[in-house]
C-alpha cells in the first residue's frame, strides 16, 4: 500500500480491519486512516506515526487499541 484517493497509508501495515460500520481502519507506520469506500481520514493527529500496532473493534462498538508502549 502507499497511496489511496486522499490518504497516503504507507508501505507498512501493522494491522487492518473493518468496523461494524464497515470502514476500514489501517494501522501503520504513518498512523491511522480510515476509508469509507471514496475517501480517506487521517487520524494521525489523535494517534501519531509508530504510536499504535493494533486496532480491535468489540461487540459493543468500542475500539481498543494496542501501543508499542
Amino acid at each position: 500500500m502507499t497511496q489511496y484517493g486522499d490518504g497516503e497509508v504507507g508501505d507498512l501495515v501493522y494491522n487492518a480491519i473493518v468496523d461494524n460500520d464497515d470502514l476500514v481502519w489501517v494501522v501503520g507506520h504513518l498512523g491511522v486512516k480510515v476509508f469509507d469506500g471514496a475517501h480517506w481520514t487521517d487520524y494521525s493527529s489523535v494517534w501519531p506515526a509508530n504510536t499504535l500496532n493494533g486496532l480491535v473493534q468489540d461487540r459493543k462498538g468500542n475500539y481498543w487499541v494496542s501501543t508499542w508502549e
